[in-house]
């Protein structure tokens, strides 16, 4: 795959963050029915706040999820092209509540309860310079984790996906309660038993910057809940990761629903990498 340079600005945390480059599809239509993503457009790329509630509805034959703040401000609207038939599907993020804010992210993929067939690949707009890093495909397979790489401050890290019981996954849903760490970052506390266990740190040390779970019980209408936590606040992962992590987490409660319903799922590999296409393989 050809790799390619591209910038992200990671400041300015109360602002919107202006695209200056477009992103271009490499991805025609599919023999499977996949729909081909759309090109990003130059846009002002949303702040996603701590923590984001996605509601769904239907817009013609699309699949609508509104990113909703806990001010019912909406920072960005996901429009889904689904093939049930397949389990393939097409997605754009717009900025706002409508098409008018334009394309903040693309991706396609399949999320069928199979997770030698299901992928996610993505595509990011590049940001102003302030950072570089290059766009290329990494597929990895763990046994009950979906993980996710980019590169933060010029060096590639890793993300992971893990089940938890943590209080905090609680108060956002009542199933597939999932957390994010960081694996290969700076951070580290002190790990092991949750009674001796350094607040916002796994079990082994990592930092934790996000959790998910799902409220769809709860809410009708109502599916995930996303809340940044540590680093994944403010700028030092950035919005293109939060938008990563929204999307990766987005597909991985598709399959999770898919597979066990109101039980936490299995396995998952993805790949974003910030710039053109990321591949992810489950």
């Amino acid at each position: 795959m050809t790799t390619r340079r591209i910038t992200e600005n990671l400041s300015q945390p109360n602002k919107s963050i202006n695209n200056t480059e477009e992103v271009t599809d490499r991805h025609a239509t599919t023999a499977d029915g996949s729909a081909s993503i759309s090109p990003a457009s130059p846009v002002s790329v949303p702040i996603l706040p701590p923590t984001i509630h996605l509601t769904y509805g239907r817009l013609g034959q699309e699949k609508v999820y509104t990113v909703l703040s806990n001010k019912y401000d909406t920072p960005c609207t996901i429009l889904v092209n689904m093939h049930w038939y397949s389990s393939s599907f097409s997605l754009r993020v717009f900025g706002g509540d409508s098409r008018n804010g334009g394309v903040v992210a693309t991706a396609h993929g399949k999320a069928g309860p199979f997770f030698s067939r299901s992928f996610l690949e993505v595509a990011l707009p590049p940001f102003p310079p302030t950072q570089i890093s290059q766009t290329k495909i990494i597929t990895k397979w763990r046994s009950a984790l979906c993980g996710f790489s980019m590169v933060i401050g010029g060096k590639e890290e890793c993300f992971e996906w893990r089940r938890t019981t943590d209080a905090e996954a609680k108060q956002i849903g009542n199933g597939l309660r999932r957390k994010l760490v960081r694996v290969s970052g700076p951070n580290s506390g002190t790990g092991g038993p949750k009674a001796l266990r350094e607040a916002g740190f796994s079990s082994d040390g990592k930092e934790v910057v996000a959790f998910m779970a799902d409220n769809s019980s709860w809410n009708m209408g109502h599916g995930l809940t996303i809340r940044f936590k540590g680093s994944g606040l403010g700028d030092i992962l950035g919005e293109q990761w939060r938008i990563s992590c929204l999307l990766s987490g987005l597909w991985l409660w598709w399959i999770d629903l898919g597979r066990y319903g109101t039980t936490v799922a299995g396995a998952g590999a993805v790949t974003i990498v910030a710039g053109v296409g990321l591949g992810l393989a489950a």
